[in-house]
């Protein structure tokens, strides 16, 4: 028995010996260092992120601050909803100031700001440790922002299969008869962008409290059947019905596409709507391509078209054609979704509308919303694709009948974020929850 102790005794001693850690005395397996090799190149940084400084300003196209938007920044691989890097919300200066750690190698982000009138998905350059810009404004966008060729989409476009060729025949406003005679080509904006000539050389002034209006109405990614049913009951109005002789215009605000659509109108006698495009003969196209400047596109938030002198007893409509813009022209047999359901192709009544109508009375104009997908297959329902708006002189030249009024919005809790965007509308301390 002694002998079984002492030998287990032998045994423990030589397993501490085992976890002891290794002394740094000479190893003899150690590879000679060799004088003036180096392990990296000079400048190496052997860490695999880094931290970016984000300064970013939302303004209107007026240069107002834009307070309590809603702002996700993605790297650019991953932009679908819910993969948000950060999220927060502009000040009462219009400005969201963070701290991201991204990868060391990256050199972008997108930053999404969710509101009417600004570029969505902006493509931003990281310059050394930090990204400084604006979004909106009088230009667009300035800093660090970077245009984009193409609008980010989240959506699956592959539904959008091509139509039958249209029996309307589509046309430019005179005096122009082509794509070629009626885009803008200049350095600033290439023909490939369909900037068309025809716009107003004044265009509008949209203040953050329009842009506060539009996004109450019609939130991103909120599907409008849940928001506000109201809009697309079979009782509202969903064309622009003329009672007295009036001038129209249609001014630009933004896209929230990940489309290049092209816009027309056509006309018919009040109370006569058409009951396929057989009987629509003539449509004249607003914008080539509906996308915004730095997004794909050519236009600016407040740029206007005057669609002429209309006499009272006619109604006006739209289309919308779901990306036909190819660079150089309009595939007219992409998709066509029109003001007037009946045209539309889904085959549930419910799900036919793809435009709603709605009236602001402080800003005296008709504000108009598309959704540019099949809603019975892709699409998301927030009737933002396009958002413009229409006025006419007189004022009272077009009828508000039946036509829902704007939503201002709500904020409960009176943290400056509007209730539809505030995850806490009734905590004053909290808006959003983020998950890393």
């Amino acid at each position: 028995m002694k002998k079984l102790f002492t030998y287990l005794f032998i045994i423990a001693i030589a397993g501490l010996a085992s976890c002891k850690k290794d002394s740094p005395a000479k190893n003899d397996d150690t590879l000679p260092v060799i004088p003036g090799e180096k392990l990296a190149p000079d400048g190496f940084n052997f860490k695999t992120s880094k931290d970016i400084t984000i300064d970013v300003t939302l303004l209107a196209n007026n240069n107002q601050p834009l307070a309590g938007v809603k702002v996700n920044i993605y790297v650019p691989a991953k932009t679908t909803n819910g993969s948000a890097i950060y999220t927060g919300f502009t000040n009462i200066a219009g400005k969201l100031q963070a701290t991201v750690s991204v990868a060391s190698g990256l050199k972008e982000l997108i930053i999404d700001p969710l509101s009417a009138g600004l570029i969505r998905y902006a493509t931003a350059k990281i310059n050394g440790s930090a990204i400084t810009a604006v979004i909106g404004g009088k230009d667009g966008f300035s800093g660090d922002i970077v245009a984009s060729s193409a609008p980010v989409s989240t959506l699956a476009t592959a539904s959008l299969k091509s139509f039958a060729v249209s029996p309307i025949k589509f046309s430019y406003p005179s005096p122009y008869t082509s794509t070629k005679d009626a885009v803008v080509n200049t350095d600033t904006y290439p023909a490939s962008l369909g900037r068309p000539k025809y716009l107003e050389k004044t265009g509008d002034d949209i203040d953050a409290s329009l842009l506060k209006n539009i996004n109450a109405s019609l939130p991103e990614s909120s599907p409008l059947p849940e928001t506000h049913p109201e809009y697309l009951t079979s009782k509202v109005t969903s064309t622009l019905n003329i009672v007295e002789q009036s001038d129209v215009w249609i001014t630009y605000v933004s896209e929230g596409a990940g489309n290049k659509n092209t816009l027309a109108y056509y006309t018919y006698k009040t109370g006569s709507k058409p009951g396929s495009e057989e009987d629509i003969k003539n449509a004249k196209y607003v914008f080539p391509n509906a996308s915004g400047y730095g997004s794909g596109g050519g236009l600016n938030s407040g740029d206007k078209v005057s669609l002429g002198r209309f006499d009272a007893g006619v109604s006006i409509g739209f289309i919308l054609i779901g990306d036909a813009w190819t660079g150089t022209g309009i595939d007219k047999e992409k998709p066509r979704y029109f003001s007037d359901d009946a045209l539309n192709p889904e085959k549930d009544s419910k799900l036919k509308k793809h435009s709603v109508v709605l009236f602001d009375a402080a800003h005296k104009l008709f504000l108009i919303g598309f959704e540019d997908l099949p809603r019975d297959n892709g699409s998301d329902n927030d009737f933002n694709d396009l958002v413009f708006y229409a006025t006419s002189n007189p004022v009272e030249g077009i009828s508000n009948v039946d036509v829902p009024p704007v939503d201002t919005g709500k904020d409960q809790d009176g943290d400056g974020i509007d209730d539809d965007k505030d995850e806490f509308p009734k905590d004053p301390e909290r808006a959003y929850t983020s998950y890393f």
